[in-house]
């Protein structure tokens, strides 16, 4: 008698999501599928097997789907389904609406990975032609061979805290960019103050001081004891508390000699001010 292994965890947890999609995705339901985009939706009903039982484009934002949905009942039912199941690609907030009123309307919603698309076109023809019934078609597809995802439902704290998280990976990556874009034209226009400390950019002193200015000759017309107290005034803006003479000494000597692209100077230093402002710009009040 063969030996028979026991299922691992990864065998019953994959077992138990495949029967939850299928009390979703059942067989006596027709897969409405959409294909969004900003102002028309492509809505195809489909059989298990991929047949397209029904396709029509709707003009309008993600919220006709209550009109999608009055449309597909009908052509479901006269094709012998008890009901319908709807499908979409989770594109941007654009199948929120689909979420919220298929909820509303007791049909439940199901979503595939875009990537799956993509590879299904390559299945379907060989090509990678896209068109907006064929991408709903595709999805339905799918659908049916329940390779896809129950999204969940934002809901209180923790729809907050997702809508924060998400603000601030974007002003992470605004941060980052800026960042770069210091480093970039300071390169191209200053490149001896760069050279001032092993990273200037963590630098609070070196911050400070660029938040002065970002004009070599603006700095060296300043003064070295004008251009100190400027950059001690501007040092709690970025948490600092107290100077490093040596950075502030080489960046004022940097000043005299600022190498780098002359013809440039003067309008990319400009913009690296600009740069260092979307760097650090000031936090906005918190909510109450």
């Amino acid at each position: 008698m063969p030996h028979v292994r026991a299922l691992t965890r990864g065998d019953r947890r994959r077992n138990e999501r495949l029967t939850r999609l299928r009390s979703i995705v059942r067989r006596e339901f027709a897969v409405v599928a959409v294909d969004l985009a900003s102002a028309k939706q492509a809505a195809v009903v489909a059989d298990h097997d991929s047949q397209v039982l029904g396709r029509r484009m709707f003009s309008g934002d993600a919220w006709v789907i209550d009109d999608i949905l009055d449309w597909a009942g009908p052509v479901a039912a006269k094709a012998g389904f008890a009901g319908v199941v709807l499908g979409c690609e989770p594109t941007g907030h654009r199948f929120k609406p689909l979420l919220d009123r298929a909820r509303a309307r007791g049909v439940e919603l199901v979503c595939v990975n875009p990537m799956l698309v993509h590879r299904g076109r390559e299945e379907e023809d060989f090509t990678r032609d896209r068109s907006d019934f064929k991408d709903a078609t595709i999805i339905a597809k799918r659908v049916a061979e329940l390779r896809c995802y129950v999204p969940y439902v934002l809901e209180g704290h923790w729809c907050r805290l997702r809508h924060l998280g998400a603000r601030r990976a974007d002003q992470l990556v605004a941060a980052g960019s800026a960042r770069q874009r210091l480093r970039d034209l300071l390169e191209c226009a200053w490149p001896a103050v760069l050279a001032v400390a092993t990273d200037p950019l963590d630098a609070l002193t070196w911050r400070a001081a660029m938040s002065v200015s970002t004009d070599p000759d603006r700095i060296v017309a300043m003064g070295l004891d004008a251009f100190a107290r400027a950059v001690r005034e501007e040092l709690p803006r970025w948490g600092g508390i107290r100077r490093k003479w040596r950075i502030l000494r080489a960046i004022f000597d940097a000043a005299h000699a600022p190498g780098g692209v002359v013809t440039e100077r003067a309008a990319a230093c400009e913009r690296a001010a600009y740069a260092l402002d979307d760097w650090h710009h000031d936090p906005p009040p918190k909510l109450v």
